[in-house]
């Protein structure tokens, strides 16, 4: 005696998260359906023809879930987990998160497999944004011209996934690298510096390292990294109080082409 077993579906939506208009987004391919015998394991999504995958900046993030059952990754090599996202939910969960170069992201997501039917699975990906795995923090390009204190308003009344933004930070290379090699503008943009206090004074005073001083006309020893242009910070014109970068810092105090936003472990959220 033969048992019938029904042929069941799962719908794929394949999602950009984020904005868009910005240079170095992600686009996603997924099948849009796959259909399976047997719900109650794991079924290869690549076995129906169309792998999952992503294209654009490396390196990637991705999030995969879905309201019933469970996803998978087999293939892990390269992968990291990105904020308080396990690497133990690879093995199987309702939601999952990794992060890598984009080719390793690209043989983990050859490997996904799902269990379970008759819902959506949801693929995010980055885009309208950039993240930087080193620093945890995804980065937005805003290019709405407007002064220092608009921006900075502006920032903090924005979130991503949850998390509120604010003018970016920049504390090491490889974060001034992420983003000037990323975003791309045709003018300064402002970030969370400011010597408003006292003068030649320069602090961060947005985000999470708002009063961290970064630069000290009076004592070198102060100074952490900043990446300033020979001649600045001058305050040649007086009122030059805040930070904007053009692949270098300046102390422009005048309209820039927009903000950079940045958004601290924007992947560390539920989706």
């Amino acid at each position: 005696m033969f048992k019938k077993r029904a042929i069941k579906g799962i719908i794929f939506s394949a999602c950009l998260l984020g904005w868009a208009g910005i240079s170095h987004g992600q686009s996603v391919v997924a099948p849009a359906q796959i259909i399976v015998g047997d719900d109650s394991q794991y079924n290869l999504v690549s076995a129906n023809g169309v792998a999952v995958s992503v294209t654009g900046f490396d390196p990637a993030g991705v999030r995969i879930s879905v309201a019933q059952g469970n996803v998978r990754i087999t293939t892990t090599t390269g992968l990291t987990e990105p904020g308080s996202a396990t690497s133990a939910d690879w093995t199987g969960a309702s939601s999952i998160a990794f992060e890598g170069t984009l080719a390793d992201v690209n043989a983990a997501l050859a490997s996904l497999e799902v269990q379970g039917s008759g819902a959506s699975v949801s693929v995010i990906a980055h885009a309208g944004y950039i993240y930087g795995t080193d620093t945890g923090s995804s980065y937005q390009l805003v290019t709405t011209a407007m002064d220092w204190p608009s921006a900075k308003a502006d920032a903090e009344a924005r979130s991503l996934n949850g998390v509120q933004g604010h003018l970016a930070t920049i504390t090491s290379q490889a974060e001034l690298n992420a983003i000037i090699n990323n975003l791309d503008w045709s003018n300064h943009v402002w970030l969370g510096g400011s010597d408003s206090a006292t003068e030649g004074e320069w602090f961060w005073v947005t985000g999470p390292e708002a009063g961290t001083q970064f630069y000290s006309d009076n004592d070198p020893s102060l100074t952490t990294f900043e990446n300033f242009r020979s001649d600045q910070p001058s305050n040649s014109i007086g009122g030059q109080h805040h930070a904007n970068v053009a692949r270098l810092y300046y102390d422009f105090e005048d309209l820039a082409n927009g903000p950079v936003y940045e958004y601290g472990m924007a992947l560390d959220v539920k989706f």
